[in-house]
Order: C-alpha cells, then structure tokens, then sequence
C-alpha cells in the first residue's frame, strides 16, 4: 500500500561439467525499479498557521484556553488518475498532553459551531514550554460535504464522503468522526481517503481535495511556565499511500 519501489534480480546460471562449472559459468542480473505515479501534496496558506500573539494573562488558571477555527484545504494533484490514502503523523506526539489527565478538556470556542477533541486518537501536540511542560494539543475536521477527486476528463468521480483504513488498505469504511481519529488504528497506522461513486475505496483522481479547519486548545495557566515569549510548536505530517 505504502509507495515503494521494487528491484527485480533475475539470476540463471548455466551448470555443465562440475569440475568446470566455476569458470563455465556467471551470472546474469536484470535490474529495474517499477515507481508509483508521481502525486504532489500541497496546504493552502504556506502551510502554517499562526495564532499570534497570545497573553498570558488571557489564559484560564485551571481551565483550557480553546483557540478559534482555521481553515487549511489540503489538495493532492497526481500527473495521472491514481486511487491514494493519506496519514496525518504528529511530529510532535511526546509534547502531547492527555486530555482531562495532563489538560483539561477544552470547550467549544464561542465563533465555532465544531466539536472539539474527546479523545486522545483526535489530538496532537502543540510543543513544550520552557520548564517542559505540555503547551496544549491541536486536532483537525475534513469538510466532508466539500470532498472532491476528478480525473483526467475534469469528471467528479467521487462521492463527498470520508472513508479510513487501519489494515493498509485491505478494507476500507466510512467515518463521520469529528474531529479525525488519525491515531485510531494505532498511532500513525490510520488512513483517510475520499470514497469513490462506484465503491467503499478511494477514488481514482488526478486531483483529491481535502477542506478541512484546525482547531486547538492551551492548556491551563497553571500547568505551563511562562517567563519569556513561548511559541506554540505543533507538526503535522500528511504522507500520501498509493492504493
């Protein structure tokens, strides 16, 4: 399912009499490498987005500081029609903080009517501060209603619906989880993909769009040490697999 490339090595080797079979003989080595279809990831905004200045003095002592909704369309254009997966790895997984454990469980911000995080399979990490303590976590919604793939021939060929596999891509089913579980299968083993019109697996595309919005939250003013500017630090990494 992952993109790899694969060496074929064809050996023969031509036997006669033994006792002249080391210097009668050699062998002959075939080589190639079969590549996937090349496809480009790219997140609109430059791929960054950027809360700012925050003070502290805005934080809850014991409660968690939720930061509003960002958009971010995550788009991928393939040189010719392919079906692929992503997987949302975070980068910053050991400064996560569990949630109701380590964070309190956020709440909603007041401009947003999206839910946010219940469980620790929707978050990741967004850095330390100086003193090591867990700065907060982030999680992220897939616009379902706007998903889209079109092929070659500019045709829709997909439904706007969200399908996940945790076994590689063996099997594939639907998800209205929101936020995204991107750690249910095991952390970094779940793979999102947007459905094809003809059936439960991921659409045959040149081009696969993903609008989604980032939401996250800060924790509580009393679990961080703050004595100098402190800059959130999360990393989220989208790897593409090829169906």
């Amino acid at each position: 399912m992952k993109k790899r490339s694969l060496i074929l090595l064809l050996g023969s080797a031509f036997i006669g009499v033994p006792s002249l079979a080391a210097a009668n003989s050699v062998d002959l080595l075939i080589a190639g490498r079969l590549i996937p279809m090349a496809c480009t990831p790219t997140l609109s905004g430059g791929a960054v987005i950027d809360y700012g200045d925050i003070p502290v003095a805005s934080l809850h002592p014991k409660e968690a500081y939720t930061l509003e909704d960002r958009n971010v369309n995550l788009t991928i254009a393939c040189q010719e029609d392919t079906a692929l997966g992503i997987r949302i790895t975070d980068a910053r997984a050991d400064t996560k903080p569990l949630l109701n454990r380590e964070i309190p469980r956020p709440s909603q911000h007041s401009d947003s009517n999206l839910a946010v995080a219940r469980t620790d399979r929707q978050t990741m990490g967004l850095g330390l501060d100086a003193a090591s303590g867990k700065l907060g976590v982030w999680w992220m919604h897939v616009d379902r209603e706007n998903l889209k793939a079109s092929n070659s021939e500019s045709e829709i060929v997909s439904e706007a619906k969200l399908l996940y596999s945790t076994n590689n891509g063996k099997s594939w089913s639907r998800t209205t989880t929101s936020p995204l579980d991107p750690h249910y299968g095991g952390a970094d083993s779940t793979t999102f993909a947007i459905k094809s019109i003809a059936a439960t697996s991921p659409a045959v595309a040149v081009l696969h769009e993903f609008p989604s919005v980032v939401g996250g939250a800060i924790n509580a003013r009393g679990s961080l040490t703050v004595k100098d500017d402190t800059r959130l630090n999360g990393k989220g990494v989208f790897t593409i697999y090829y169906q």
